[in-house]
């Protein structure tokens, strides 16, 4: 049982926080922007469930309109937001997982999750899925390996997510993340 946990640990602990989050009853939207999103696509304002959400990509509206279709009694706006939050912070445990990191950084990083779902916003998520999609993609484009081409798709697949939920915070993610990232990897193949 102990192999199992420390081999699927990496999905364990941010479903863990999250659930607690949930039984404590902390998580909240980070701004009015998603409280009115959440009312359009429940379908509070308007009859029936829509799939403009004004700040949010019209893909994702979709999405939530077709989920609403088969369960309609689901509360899908939340859900895909939680599953989206969750996805990033898997990623993140999985890779330092990989990388044999000290297990303080999984605290670190559990405490990051428990307070940013607190007050969660599309802003966050999307931002969450652009990084892990630019460490996703930096872990696995290096290596030539036709089997890395899955790792390179799916990182592709986290940003047209993120970009989905917010293109500007997708974005100053790159610019945040990635520039930095550039400049270390030029100075460390100029010292190779």
């Amino acid at each position: 049982m102990l192999k199992f946990i420390k081999k699927w640990y990496f999905i364990f602990v941010p479903v863990l926080v999250t659930v607690l989050a949930l039984i404590l009853k902390i998580v909240r939207y980070g701004a009015v922007d998603d409280i009115l999103m959440y009312n359009i696509a429940n379908s509070y304002d308007f009859n029936s469930h829509s799939e403009l959400l004004m700040f949010i990509n019209i893909d994702i509206g979709y999405l939530l309109k077709f989920l609403y279709k088969i369960i309609p009694a689901l509360n899908w706006f939340s859900l895909v937001y939680l599953i989206f939050f969750n996805l990033a912070f898997v990623i993140y445990h999985k890779l330092i997982q990989k990388h044999e990191a000290s297990p303080a950084f999984n605290v670190i990083l559990a405490g990051i999750q428990f307070y940013l779902i607190m007050r969660i916003s599309f802003t966050v998520n999307a931002f969450l899925l652009a990084g892990a999609g630019m460490l996703w993609f930096i872990e696995y484009v290096d290596k030539p390996d036709k089997k890395n081409v899955k790792h390179v798709i799916f990182s592709a697949v986290l940003f047209i997510l993120a970009f989905s939920m917010r293109n500007n915070s997708t974005l100053y993610c790159v610019l945040l993340v990635f520039i930095p990232i550039l400049v270390f990897a030029i100075i460390k193949k100029r010292n190779a």
